[in-house]
């Protein structure tokens, strides 16, 4: 039995430290294609296991031996330390002497090995951090240049507005220098107009005149208008009709 210390979700794998063991010492390589179906794995999970050889993969990290036949047990299950049973007593009923303990193996290779799978696992999260922000970076770079698209078309149509704006204000300085030159010819018209009534009004005052003048001729001389003097009449209606004149 042992203790999940360390397992990583997105590559499915990780190390389980046997009971008894302190973590990073003696730890074995797992994967998740050894859990047992429909379990998840996770930091601190309590499993049972068996050493199986290990996979190229893991023998490259110098481990010959991986967990397998992971089965997950209940957090709280009790550590599983297997303790040798005690000799007989005996005749005399005191307990023989203990054998001498046999000679430990150095730990040394152990923890080398540790320590380099340990390496080796913080250069492949360092490799997966990496590969994240290298992506994150790309989409940056995406997004800047998309922003500066955005601008530029941006800056094309408040240019094209710029442009019909002032397009707009020259038709309405067209628009108002027309405006004023109509009224301008609205008031000559209208000059006009009362030149042409004065006119009238002046022709039929002379015309009046003119018949007074040939009826007062035709009283005095009892003669037709071919007795008239033309030109005298003429004369007369031209002085009259430049004084009325403005």
């Amino acid at each position: 039995r042992g203790t999940v210390t360390r397992w990583r979700q997105k590559t499915g794998n990780g190390f389980i430290t046997p009971d008894g063991s302190k973590p990073k010492t003696n730890d074995s390589f797992a994967h998740a294609s050894h859990v047992q179906r429909g379990v998840t794995l996770a930091a601190g999970d309590r499993v049972e296991y068996s050493l199986i050889p290990a996979k190229k993969s893991a023998m490259a990290k110098g481990q010959p031996l991986q967990a397998g036949d992971i089965v997950k047990l209940p957090r709280d299950a009790p550590q599983m330390v297997v303790s040798p049973s005690a000799p007989n007593a005996d005749a005399s009923g005191a307990p023989p002497e203990a054998p001498p303990a046999p000679p430990q193996p150095s730990g040394a290779p152990s923890l080398l090995r540790n320590a380099l799978s340990s390496a080796l696992e913080d250069a492949a999260n360092a490799r997966e951090e990496a590969a994240n922000a290298n992506k994150e970076a790309a989409n940056a770079r995406d997004a800047a240049a998309s922003a500066r698209d955005a601008a530029a078309r941006s800056n094309r149509e408040l240019e094209a507005l710029r442009r019909k704006h002032d397009a707009a204000a020259r038709s309405n300085r067209d628009y108002e220098d027309l405006r004023r030159k109509h009224e301008a010819l609205r008031r000559d018209y209208e000059g006009i107009e009362a030149r042409e009534a004065k006119l009238r009004e002046d022709n039929s005052i002379l015309t009046g005149r003119l018949d007074a003048a040939e009826a007062e001729s035709r009283r005095r001389d009892g003669k037709n208008i071919d007795g008239l003097d033309i030109d005298a009449l003429t004369s007369l209606a031209e002085r009259l009709f430049f004084a009325a004149a403005p």
